[in-house]
């Protein structure tokens, strides 16, 4: 009897010590965290492939232009391995413009995008009524068909600087270039009584039909670089054309547009 008695004090004393073992949690965890069989893990690539944006864009081609935006003209060519496109546009907002911006989007067949194209207008506080051109040629993306075109601009309710526009400018010789398809020489000349900060001079390219097939801008010619333009001075320039949208010996006439900036509050 002995030794049963030592037996069964034996048994309640392991089943104690059971009963303790399962009343230990363990580590601390907090409070909701899971404890079955963890998840498996997100696959990265097909959460990247989820979040991504569709890798094509459909345009309508033609024209996209604000309110106000008069469209005179356009050329839209695609010969060969190059494409054209450039415009002349009046301001008929009825509002001074700060800026003026632009995109080419190149489509295919589907009206699919290609490839986008920044068109940039180098001037600053158009005035209403003003006229400005804008465009570029482009080497032709595989596929290419059309093109869809979007203007845009920034109000400006005054004046940033003191603009002048349409200064005298004389275009006096033009025509192939050994480096480039073009070249334009000529002189302009500061009228606007005071000296000048900043300048565009935009050269328009024109076939025999005054339809415009090439665009730059000029390079003043001063005394030394980063000089203001003095007032009343006229200053020789040179033009290259990076590109045409015909063969350079089409070219029949170049026009030019030249605007002029100084400070607002600069004497004249």
């Amino acid at each position: 009897m002995h030794r049963w008695g030592w037996f069964a004090l034996a048994l309640v004393v392991a089943l104690l010590l059971a009963a303790c073992g399962e009343d230990d949690s363990g580590p601390d965890r907090p409070t909701g965290s899971p404890t079955g069989t963890p998840a498996p893990a997100l696959d990265a690539t097909a959460e990247a492939e989820d979040a991504a944006p569709l890798d094509y864009t459909t345009f309508q081609p033609g024209w996209r232009v604000p309110s106000g935006f008069t469209v005179l003209r356009t050329t839209d060519t695609a010969a060969g391995d190059t494409g054209a496109f450039f415009a002349e546009v009046r301001n008929d907002t009825g509002r001074l413009l700060r800026t003026v911006e632009g995109t080419l989007y190149l489509l295919d067949a589907d009206n699919v995008l290609l490839d986008s194209l920044t068109l940039n207008v180098p001037l600053n506080d158009i005035p209403p009524g003003h006229t400005f051109a804008l465009g570029r040629t482009f080497p032709l993306p595989d596929g290419y068909a059309a093109v869809s075109a979007w203007l845009d601009y920034t109000p400006a309710d005054a004046p940033s600087l003191a603009a002048f526009y349409d200064l005298p400018v004389t275009v006096e010789s033009h025509g192939p270039g050994q480096a480039v398809p073009y070249e334009v020489r000529g002189s302009v000349q500061n009228t606007a009584g005071r000296d000048l900060l900043f300048w565009d001079v935009t050269l328009i390219a024109q076939d025999a039909d005054n339809q415009i097939v090439g665009l730059t801008h000029a390079v003043l010619s001063l005394d030394s670089p980063g000089a203001p333009w003095p007032a009343g001075a006229a200053v020789p320039f040179e033009a290259r054309f990076g590109g045409l949208a015909v063969d350079p010996a089409s070219v029949a006439s170049v026009t030019a547009a030249v605007a002029g900036y100084a400070p607002l509050d600069s004497p004249g």
